[in-house]
């Protein structure tokens, strides 16, 4: 239960940021993909450390359509899960203190930050 609350506190964080300004209209698919990019980010990372980035299908001779249609099947279960157990009007009706809302969403940029470098320099360094 306490990994859902911080799941829904980070989702909450990219909510709140892309509901402002030309962004939304959109903000819910935004923040939905904005947090599925995250956890790619992660999958790479260990599969990078592990020497098993071939467990990602991708063929030299496929097209980039191709390549897009396979990362969006690979993606679909972590897609349904958000949109299944996220709800926009749940992320709406949230509520936290200011303060937190300003340090945690600063930590979570310095750590999305962090986390593509770390990604970069491990791809550099091992491939």
């Amino acid at each position: 239960m306490v990994r859902m609350k911080f799941i829904r506190f980070i989702t909450y964080l990219f909510y709140r940021y892309y509901s402002k300004g030309p962004t939304s209209e959109v903000s819910y698919m935004k923040t939905i993909c904005s947090v599925i990019f995250l956890i790619w980010i992660h999958i790479f990372i260990v599969l990078i450390i592990i020497g098993k980035t071939d467990l990602i299908p991708n063929d030299d001779n496929s097209t980039k359509g191709m390549k897009y249609l396979k990362m969006a099947l690979i993606s679909s279960p972590f897609f349904l899960f958000f949109l299944l157990f996220i709800k926009e009007k749940d992320l709406k009706s949230m509520e936290y203190d200011e303060d937190k809302i300003r340090v945690a969403t600063k930590v979570l940029w310095t750590y999305v930050i962090f986390s593509l470098i770390l990604m970069s320099v491990l791809m550099v360094t091992f491939a």
